[in-house]
């Protein structure tokens, strides 16, 4: 069945129009699920304007028609009829018209509409009643406040856009270093000086902050830049841009103390520490003073925050190598300092307070909690038990670099053209050049201190058994090559075997230094 482009009206009632005068008519696209709620002095975008038809001033009264079609192609109508008198707090934004209706004797409603353009919104919005509600004219005067505020302490979010180049800057130098991509890998990490508990404790203070700036790979650098360039723009603007850069560093740099305090073997890298402190701060603020925010904004910083929070921290229970004592580090030092600094936006709350109070205090705050997290990270890392576990981690990251080191000289001599062209010679350099490293690798690593029960025991387990059986393939690659006769067949299929269990090993070694 073919619909009409555009509804027809019916015949207005009770006008008050001069006979004869055509109904004004503007063309309108009608918003659906709005989120305007009634009194609110923004007009806000709906959800969709699927809807679209017209709305005619008939003298004192008006009618809204809008069609929809639906998914499966049949046609929704939309008709209301009111009082022009029952129109009340109208707000226009841009081509966004938002107003309530309250009839007599019946609950109020909200209508979101688009106009055609700008002027037509004004000149729909003129032909509205400028009554407004004590509630409105409130809502009004604070969001005057709220935009005039964030206007003077920060017109626009240069930090934060400063800080997402600077990510990305880092992260594309660990990429052009050799670190890979998409994943970095955790030997570049370390280079550019991720918070490893062991080097970290050991002196290199620097990697509390410039861990907040390394990223493992391009999703975990893409996820906290969205993140941070959404919380950023809002709580640079809450808080101006000195305040915020020191919010931002301090969470970030607590985040990284709390890592250390809790599992200080755990090589810790990223912005989310920092980016739950901003998170933090955003919560503070919104708590602190909630009648200088517009309900609206309140509304939705409130829901921002709370949503990327306990997404990120029920996140970092189901994955367990997600560093969720940075996160909580971060928030609670974001909260702290947030509450401390929070300055509202209507003068009369500010009356008797000195701003510099509030810079001492945090001050003060962001020093103790720094060095209370230090000593803490010292003293419960200071036993032998613990320091053990950290030297073994140090074993781990140098374990890594070594090995890499012994498969590319394997790979090296086994290439084409580069294997002596005597079998004895193939011999002796097997047993003089490759099995040497694989032999070091191997009695390090059986030589390190491990307490009992300690997780990297399995991964050593593995990797004891994988180094043996790479050295007893390679002795045995030798005593073929020695032999002058032809090999027993038993023999090759028993080093073909010695191979296939030393990949296997390996495999089981990588699944163990990924577990918990």
């Amino acid at each position: 069945m073919n619909q009409p482009e555009s509804p027809t009206f019916p015949p207005a009632s009770h006008s008050t129009e001069r006979a004869g005068a055509p109904p004004e008519r503007f063309e309108i696209a009608l918003g659906t699920r709005a989120y305007r709620r009634a009194g609110e002095a923004r007009a806000r975008a709906a959800r969709s304007f699927k809807a679209r038809g017209a709305m005619l001033f008939d003298g004192g009264n008006l009618h809204l028609v809008a069609l929809e079609t639906g998914p499966l192609g049949g046609v929704r109508e939309t008709d209301l009829r009111f009082a022009r008198a029952d129109v009340r707090d109208v707000v226009v934004d841009g081509r966004i018209i938002g107003f309530d209706v309250a009839p007599p004797g019946r609950e109020p409603w909200t209508l979101v509409l688009r106009a055609a353009s700008r002027a037509e919104a004004r000149a729909l919005a003129a032909r509205l009643p400028a009554l407004t509600t004590p509630a409105f004219a409130a809502e009004a005067a604070t969001l005057d406040r709220y935009l005039d505020g964030i206007e003077a302490r920060a017109g626009h979010a240069g930090v934060t856009w400063a800080l997402v180049a600077l990510n990305v800057v880092v992260y594309a130098a660990m990429v052009a270093a050799g670190g890979g991509f998409p994943n970095t890998g955790a030997r570049t990490a370390i280079a550019f000086g991720s918070n490893f508990g062991p080097d970290t404790l050991g002196g290199q203070w620097w990697r509390l902050a410039t861990a907040l700036f390394i990223h493992w790979s391009f999703l975990h650098l893409l996820f906290n830049m969205v993140v941070l360039a959404q919380a950023g723009r809002v709580v640079e603007r809450l808080y101006g841009h000195t305040r915020y850069a020191a919010l931002y560093l301090c969470a970030g740099i607590v985040a990284s103390l709390a890592s250390l305090c809790w599992h200080a073997t755990l090589d810790s890298a990223g912005a989310s520490g920092a980016i739950f402190g901003v998170l933090g701060a955003l919560l503070a603020h919104v708590l602190h003073y909630p009648s200088s925010l517009p309900r609206t904004v309140y509304r939705q910083r409130l829901a921002m925050a709370l949503t990327v929070v306990g997404y990120g921290l029920f996140n970092g229970l189901r994955e367990q190598r997600v560093d969720n004592a940075a996160h909580v580090g971060g928030l609670l030092a974001g909260f702290a300092l947030g509450w401390v600094l929070a300055r509202p936006f209507d003068e009369r709350e500010q009356r008797g307070r000195d701003p510099r109070d509030a810079l001492y205090l945090a001050t003060g705050l962001a020093v103790f909690a720094c060095a209370a997290l230090w000593l803490q990270a010292v003293r419960v890392n200071a036993g032998f038990e613990a320091r053990t576990e950290l030297t073994f981690a140090a074993l781990i990251q140098q374990d890594a670099i070594d090995e890499h080191h012994a498969v590319n000289d394997l790979r090296g001599f086994l290439e084409p053209g580069r294997l002596p062209a005597k079998p004895a010679e193939l011999a002796a350099r097997i047993r003089t050049e490759i099995w040497p490293e694989w032999h070091a690798l191997q009695t390090r690593l059986a030589g390190a201190l491990l307490p009992p029960g300690s997780p990297p025991a399995a991964w050593r387990d593995a990797k004891l058994r994988y180094y043996d059986d790479v050295q007893r393939s390679m002795l045995g690659i030798a005593d073929l090559a020695s032999l002058r006769e032809k090999p027993d067949p038993a023999v090759v299929d028993k080093l073909k075997i010695l191979v296939a269990d030393a990949q296997r090993e390996r495999a089981m070694a990588v699944r163990a230094i990924k577990a918990p």
